[in-house]
């Protein structure tokens, strides 16, 4: 070990820095492409509609499809417990635990009482998918 090991690590963590620094802009400006043509998909192409792939493989989603290409619009629900309602309800066990966590709760009073004392909240992720076979630049679907 010497100066130079020092010098190359050194250099290293400042290349993985800027990288990082590059990824958050590159990540920036596909999320805006991303909203941008979504937005375009809901308001003037007829919006996502069921996908047979996805089905398939037992994944929540859509899709929309342009020539050879494919956005896939994945979808997940999250249960957001209402801690206030449930303290409401269930008293005794809320201030049994430090925090109340659907686990918890769903251990407690069961999975269905807990769905009607939850808020949902739904999200989406985006993936492209190239549907066009190698060497064939105008499949259409």
């Amino acid at each position: 070990m010497d100066k130079k090991s020092f010098e190359a690590l050194l250099k290293l963590d400042e290349d993985i820095h800027d990288f990082k620094n590059e990824l958050k802009i590159m990540e920036a400006e596909r999320k805006a492409l991303v909203n941008s043509m979504v937005e375009e998909i809901l308001t003037n192409q007829g919006g996502f509609k069921p996908d047979i792939f996805m089905n398939a493989k037992n994944l929540k989603g859509d899709s929309f499809r342009l020539e050879g290409f494919k956005l896939m619009r994945h979808i997940k629900e999250n249960r957001i417990l209402n801690q206030k309602k449930f303290k409401e309800l269930f008293p005794d066990i809320f201030n049994t635990y430090a925090e109340i966590t659907l686990k918890n709760a769903d251990n407690e009073v069961g999975e269905n009482t807990v769905k009607t004392l939850c808020d949902k909240k739904i999200s989406y992720s985006y993936e492209v998918v190239n549907m066009k076979k190698p060497g064939d630049d105008n499949t259409k679907i």
